[in-house]
């Protein structure tokens, strides 16, 4: 299996955010095309649909600190991709940032025996076998930090297209629009479309690199005046969350 189309479990990279407005991503997309491929795992066109359930604590203590933009930060999630299916493959996902350098650590498991992982810690003994050792003890061990205190807080869900450096395959760019959040939802299965966090007229641009941005993709974002905007969906999600609640008080 070639190393585009394998499953890969543990991610280190540099990553950086971008808003661009619709216009933007079709000048954008139709410049990559020289130096990019579709992501083999979309299909001819790299486009697949997302599900992110994002796990907390009830008063929200790890996106709160994410969004003080600390040095360190940290955020736990159920992925799912494609259209989900009861009894699917999910990904149990630590996702973390050390400055400008993401990190996340992955295990596929049941969509079932995922949530109850995350919920109580315990893993059945011949999923234990089927994963990494390392990052199921690294899971265990931000569940246990917690006090297993971590509840799904979230459902994001939105339509992707990725991209890949056709010279080099640590290049990766992908968009994201349609973008919904759903709170109160506790499995993949509860979903609704919830509500649009960002305009139909927006895309979510996303670079991904061991190294820095070269030389051709920096030229494309200068020319189309695009910068660095640390726009976190999750966040964004829960800023809406307060906004409604001091709406609520307000009426009230």
């Amino acid at each position: 299996m070639s190393k585009k189309n394998s499953v890969i479990y543990a991610f280190n990279r540099i990553e950086k955010k971008y808003l661009i407005s619709a216009a933007q991503f079709e000048r954008i997309t139709q410049r990559l095309r020289e130096y990019t491929i579709a992501d083999s795992y979309g299909g001819n066109d790299g486009r697949y649909h997302v599900n992110s359930l994002y796990y907390d604590t009830p008063d929200r203590v790890m996106i709160r600190r994410s969004l003080e933009k600390p040095y360190y930060k940290e955020k736990l999630r159920l992925r799912s991709y494609g259209t989900y299916a009861p009894g699917g493959t999910v990904f149990a996902e630590i996702k973390k940032k050390v400055y400008k350098m993401g990190n996340k650590r992955r295990i596929a498991l049941s969509a079932d025996t995922a949530h109850e992982f995350l919920t109580s810690g315990f893993l059945p003994r011949e999923e234990e076998h089927n994963t990494s050792a390392q990052i199921t003890a690294e899971i265990r061990t931000l569940l246990m930090r917690y006090d297993l205190k971590l509840a799904p807080s979230v459902l994001l869900s939105y339509d992707r297209m990725a991209l890949i450096g056709k010279d080099d395959d640590a290049l990766r760019i992908s968009f994201d629009k349609e973008l919904f959040a759903q709170s109160g939802v506790h499995t993949f299965a509860d979903q609704d479309l919830g509500e649009r966090l960002i305009s139909e007229e927006q895309v979510i641009m996303e670079i991904k690199t061991n190294y820095s941005i070269p030389l051709w993709l920096a030229s494309v974002l200068s020319e189309e005046k695009v910068y660095p905007c640390g726009f976190s969906k999750y966040g964004q999600a829960y800023l809406n969350e307060l906004a409604h609640k001091k709406e609520k008080l307000y009426v009230g």
